[in-house]
């Protein structure tokens, strides 16, 4: 919600803090309040556009704009609150205080994506243009296999090197264009087409074996359908099944690993009135009043 919001409601960081020092109070919101645009709407396509998240995506998609295929501001802003909230607490424990943190969507995004977009800009004044020439060459994209796509990342020399022998062409390393990291991001879209070419001429499975062997990173592009069986998060025991009112559901478990604190997904968001009956008793009210509040048990249960 917009600043303003929370303040009409007396909630705002000076009127909790008042009551409770220590508290950390994190506000998430739009834009931030102290600029011309604090008090605009915003969503996560919304803040795509103005980050320029959206002008990036049409360098690789013959110019016309388009949003991530996820609600990537949302996330990022999301994640980017939890270790600023994690920074906060570890600062109380040190130091005893507690304080408000700003985590605004725009800036979050803006900052997401230019630490590799500004370039030449970084210099004032700036000695070449905006833009990371390998994200946005055209040829920046899943290669065509004979039988589908696999996604390559033939980066460092090591990797061109082991590539190229084990294709048969291990002169082409001294290709002025191969020779160095340099010389192949300013031909950052010839080398990628001369790799596309070459990738056409076998199946998926072919190269996936002869990357592995390589030590090139490379992967076959899969569906999200194809992640619902896909034999390593299985392995690794990502899906979880939880059990709600409305029958088993799978989740994502949590990506990360603690040796000492595991974790899991927590169970669904109650229905709707769910738990009516047992917050009323608790609150002391009386079994009349309980009835004539959330209705009867198994009423309330039905109607959720």
């Amino acid at each position: 919600m917009r600043g303003r919001a929370i303040e009409r409601l007396g909630l705002d960081y000076p009127s909790v803090s008042a009551s409770n020092p220590r508290i950390i109070y994190a506000n998430l919101y739009g834009y931030g309040k102290t600029g011309p645009y604090a008090d605009y709407p915003a969503y996560d396509d919304i803040v795509q556009a103005a980050s320029g998240i959206v002008s990036l995506q049409a360098a690789l998609s013959g110019g016309e704009p388009t949003y991530l295929a996820t609600v990537v501001a949302d996330k990022v802003a999301g994640l980017t609150a939890a270790y600023a909230v994690m920074a906060a607490l570890f600062e109380r424990e040190r130091h005893g205080h507690g304080q408000e943190i700003e985590v605004p969507m725009f800036e979050t995004l803006a900052s997401f994506s230019m630490v590799e977009h500004l370039c030449g800009a970084m210099f004032n004044p700036p000695i070449g243009p905006t833009g990371y020439p390998r994200a946005l060459s055209p040829q920046r994209r899943p290669y065509r296999t004979a039988d589908g796509y696999i996604a390559v990342m033939i980066y460092n020399d090591r990797h061109w090197s082991n590539f190229f022998d084990a294709i048969g062409n291990p002169e082409w390393s001294k290709d002025p264009m191969f020779k160095s990291l340099r010389t192949r991001t300013q031909n950052i879209t010839q080398v990628l087409g001369q790799l596309s070419k070459v990738l056409e001429t076998r199946t998926t499975e072919e190269w996936m074996a002869v990357l592995t062997q390589a030590q090139c990173p490379a992967m076959p592009v899969r569906s999200i359908d194809d992640l619902l069986d896909d034999p390593h998060l299985e392995q690794v025991g990502f899906w979880h099944q939880v059990h709600s009112a409305d029958g088993n559901m799978r989740m994502p478990g949590v990506p990360v690993s603690f040796s000492q604190t595991p974790g899991e997904p927590g169970q669904p968001g109650p229905r709707l009135g769910q738990h009516s009956r047992e917050i009323l008793e608790e609150a002391n009210f009386t079994p009349e009043e309980i009835e004539r509040l959330a209705g009867p048990p198994q009423q309330n249960r039905q109607s959720g």
